[in-house]
């Protein structure tokens, strides 16, 4: 591995680290949790962010499941096993259609019904925190563009319930996995699964420790090494020994995982002309602008994670360049620079002050 990346890889991994698609599955899940928590607060009891869309979807004429499976963009067998949860719950139930006597429609029962008014109102309040992040009108555009996807990618007409901005950025949220998968896997990444994201979104040149991706990921080191090790037996990463640390080990991208990530950033883009086709250039733009803006100031979880992946970064990035500017000096800049602990090493005051008074000329 070269001791400075190149910047096309630095640019390709930026670009996979930093894009729509994950914008816009960061937000819609962080929207679900944000009113299935609410709800929660509310008494109503056992849901999860799973729940949400499809009781968005049902009316009172009732929906079938395999409609909701439909207009959710998920399988008839997921939209079923949420569908049987509800009712187990009380919220939903069961009676014959009167169009076709081999179907059930499913009906909100009155806690249902509770359950979805008092959604719609929290859902206000949910609006009315976004609105202040990124202003009313960027909100109601980001609700216009997210309404049209989802009846051009998804279903036609516009979405139930009265909190359809969170389930149509749900809905699109899954559109966005399950074509990117699509994707990933016709470029010939036939076993990949969405379970990898949690290493592969994390990769850095200078390599990643497991305990690091354990904490980013909120998991136990032993579930990030079962990843890995699959990782490993397809390819895509290495394991190299930690420069600084010889018990441990660091995860490296191998050059068909670069080319993994090479080939996802295409189909970043493949996957965005396509909301460019239903939007236009500026509508898209204000669209991705508007999600990232909420990645940022509310999906807390994600937030926190990515603060944390770009500190681990920066720092492997820092320590990097701090051991080739030792490796490079004289015994007497050493002095001056880096005072010694032991067997470590640390930046001066000295150094500290300099760095902190440094000024770098950037390329507009």
């Amino acid at each position: 591995m070269p001791l400075v990346p190149s910047l096309d890889r630095a640019a390709v991994l930026a670009r996979f680290h930093r894009n729509l698609s994950r914008h816009l599955i960061g937000v819609a899940q962080a929207l679900n949790e944000r009113l299935v928590g609410q709800c929660l607060n509310a008494a109503h009891t056992g849901l999860k962010p799973a729940h949400m869309p499809i009781l968005a979807h049902i009316d009172g004429a009732g929906a079938r499941s395999i409609d909701l499976a439909t207009r959710c963009g998920i399988t008839p067998q997921a939209a079923g096993q949420i569908v049987n949860e509800l009712e187990r719950l009380g919220y939903l139930k069961r009676k014959p259609d009167t169009e076709d006597k081999r179907a059930k429609r499913l009906i909100l029962t009155a806690r249902g019904r509770k359950l979805c008014v008092d959604a719609a109102r929290l859902s206000g309040v949910i609006d009315e925190q976004i609105a202040a992040a990124v202003g009313e009108a960027a909100l109601n555009e980001c609700k216009r563009s997210s309404a049209l996807l989802y009846e051009q990618l998804i279903a036609a007409g516009p979405i139930g319930g009265p909190y359809h901005f969170a389930q149509n950025l749900s809905a699109l949220a899954t559109y966005c996995e399950q074509a990117l998968m699509e994707l990933d896997r016709s470029a010939g990444h036939l076993r990949l699964k969405m379970s990898f994201s949690q290493v592969l979104i994390h990769s850095s040149p200078y390599g990643s420790l497991i305990n690091d991706l354990a904490k980013i990921n909120n998991v136990s080191k032993q579930a990030i090494s079962q990843i890995v090790k699959e990782l490993e037996e397809l390819g895509y990463v290495e394991r190299k020994q930690n420069p600084e640390d010889a018990r441990s080990s660091k995860i490296f991208l191998t050059e068909y995982g670069f080319q993994l990530i090479q080939d996802s950033v295409a189909n970043f883009g493949t996957l965005e002309e396509r909301f460019v086709g239903i939007l236009r250039q500026r509508a898209f733009d204000r669209f991705a602008q508007t999600l990232e803006l909420l990645y940022q100031h509310f999906y807390a979880p994600a937030a926190r994670a990515m603060d944390e992946a770009q500190r681990i970064r920066s720092s492997a990035t820092l320590q990097h360049f701090a051991e080739l500017l030792y490796q490079n000096e004289s015994e007497t800049e050493r002095g001056v620079l880096f005072t010694r602990q032991g067997n470590k090493l640390r930046f001066s005051d000295a150094a500290l002050q300099m760095l902190s008074e440094l000024t770098l000329k950037t390329e507009r």
